[in-house]
This record gives C-alpha cells, sequence and structure tokens, in this order.
C-alpha cells in the first residue's frame, strides 16, 4: 500500500484486440486449457442505449493465457460453443467483483463458473469502508485505474482502443488482488466466512438470468446506498442480512 497510488495507464501485455470469429475464439479456449490458476472476469452492456440487459464484451485474464476480450453477440452468430470455454478453465476459481453484477448475464450466455472470489464481499468481510474495485486496488497494491468509460456504449462496433484498454484493465489486476485479499482474510481468520459468501453468491447469481426480477434485488438497492463492512453475525450471509 502506498500514499500516493500509481496509474496503470494499460495492461502489461498492451491492449488486446477483440475476439470475433470462431478460429480466434478457439484459440483462446485452446490457450486457457493450457494455462493455470484463477480467472479473472468481467462484463460490459449497454444499458442506456440498448434495451434488454446483454452482455456486449465478456472480459477475462488467466496466467499463461493473458486478456481476452470477447464478443458474445458476434461469437454467438459464428456459433461458438461456450461449453468450450469451460471446459477450457474447468474448476479454476473465477475472480469477479460485485459477481451479482455479471454472473446472471454468465449464466444467460452458458457460462459456468464452479468456485469464485468476489472483490467486494472480500473488500467488505476486511472492513474497508469504500470498496468499489478503485479504491480496493488503490487500497492493496497501491494502483489506480482509468474509468473513463464505465457508462460507455459497449454494442457500438469496431471498439476503439481505448475502450478496449478500459475493458482489459478491469481484469488486469483481479489475480493479484485475490492474492493479496486471500492471504488477507486468512491473517484475519475470516477465510472460511468469506467461502461461505462466495459459494452464496455464485448460487444466487447462477440461478437468476439478466434482467429479470433478480432475487438479490434488495442487495443491490443496499448496498449501492450504504457504505462501510458488514455487521457482525456469521450465522447468515452478509447478503442475507438486507432482505
Amino acid at each position: 500500500m502506498t500514499d500516493e497510488p500509481r496509474l496503470q495507464a494499460e495492461p502489461r501485455e498492451g491492449v488486446p484486440d477483440v475476439i470475433d470469429t470462431l478460429p480466434a475464439f478457439r484459440e483462446y479456449c485452446s490457450a486457457l486449457a493450457s494455462s493455470h490458476g484463477s480467472l479473472a472476469a468481467d462484463a460490459e452492456r449497454a444499458s442506456g442505449f440498448r434495451y434488454g440487459h446483454d452482455d456486449w464484451l465478456v472480459q477475462f485474464k488467466r496466467d499463461g493465457a493473458g486478456i481476452g476480450l470477447l464478443d458474445p453477440q458476434a461469437l454467438a452468430a459464428e456459433g461458438a460453443d461456450w461449453n468450450d470455454f469451460n471446459r477450457a478453465v474447468g474448476d479454476a476459481v473465477w475472480i469477479l467483483h460485485d459477481s451479482l453484477q455479471d454472473l446472471p448475464g454468465f449464466n444467460d450466455l452458458g457460462l459456468k463458473p464452479q468456485r469464485l472470489f468476489d472483490t467486494e464481499i472480500a473488500a467488505r468481510l476486511l472492513g474497508m469502508k469504500r470498496f468499489g474495485l478503485a479504491a480496493v486496488t488503490e487500497h492493496y497494491l497501491g494502483l489506480t485505474l482509468a474509468k473513463e468509460h464505465s457508462a460507455a456504449d459497449w454494442s457500438y462496433r469496431p471498439l476503439p482502443r481505448d475502450w478496449r484498454n478500459y475493458a482489459a484493465l478491469d481484469v488486469e489486476l483481479l489475480i493479484e488482488l485475490e492474492t493479496t485479499m486471500r492471504a488477507e482474510l486468512q491473517k484475519q481468520g475470516k477465510i472460511e466466512w468469506a467461502e461461505e459468501e462466495f459459494d452464496y453468491a455464485l448460487r444466487e447469481g447462477t440461478c437468476a438470468t439478466q434482467g429479470a426480477s433478480h432475487p438479490m434485488a434488495a442487495y443491490f438497492t443496499y448496498h449501492r446506498n450504504h457504505e462501510g463492512p458488514p455487521g457482525p453475525g456469521r450465522g447468515e450471509s452478509i447478503m442475507d442480512q438486507t432482505r
């Protein structure tokens, strides 16, 4: 942690192109199958520009495979099978920030994460008062990320380079963040509690479809308007406390 966070302007391996063809999809799946460790994941939508809540870009990173920016709409037209992706990553831990925003959309696509590490939930359990991705990244890694395009129309094609850079940065540091936060959870004796919360979020997030009446709607509303860590009470999920 540093007093003055350093700007992470671009991914260390450069800004990737969008994967929108079947050969490129299969090549990335092959790279994932040969890689190792946790899988960083995120998604971008076009809320406010398009009707519905479809994912227009899904981003991944895994050590050995690098960052992949995948266009699910184009890949659907190409006949891509997301089960190829599921088989490639196997039972890897999926790292997401605020997973309940993205899990329903992943479920709609056919993506099937088996295990989860949610950096927002971890931040709450660790007592942070600000738990957005930027705040958590600054606190634990001493790095800050540019966030110019969070409200962009992600259905726009072709995606400009600075948009692709923004999307890639969303997954660039998640693996390092998981490593650091997992160690801190273990240090504070909260890792088992955290794993229970991650399992709970994974079940809830994959039982709903994007845009449906989500079983965690009360949680979404609550945590957008409240700051601070969850209160005590290990007998129930921190998300149950908002119902």
